[in-house]
């Protein structure tokens, strides 16, 4: 899983040399950053065309919150990156 809050404050060109090399683990946990409001909310609230704008919205602000605690997580984990997520895998 990617890191939103990561990929947005670094350059761009840095965060692809930084992470081209990561092999991706095979994905036992939630992947909460592509479909956390999909598996939590009624279908029903995605048949309206404004409605699916605004909850893809709505969906990186909430997934950008939860991002901000692993630095947090990860302040004693000093080598791991301060956005490490792959601890319960």
């Amino acid at each position: 899983m990617k890191n939103i809050i990561e990929e947005n404050s670094e350059i761009p060109e840095m965060y692809v040399l930084r992470h081209k090399h990561d092999t991706d683990l095979p994905e036992m946990g939630y992947n909460y950053t592509e479909n956390l409001l999909n598996k939590t909310l009624s279908p029903v609230l995605y048949n309206n065309n404004n409605n699916v704008m605004f909850l893809d919205k709505l969906s990186n602000m909430v997934v950008s919150i939860m991002d901000s605690v692993l630095p947090t997580r990860n302040i004693f984990f000093y080598s791991h990156n301060k956005y490490f997520n792959k601890h319960g895998k």
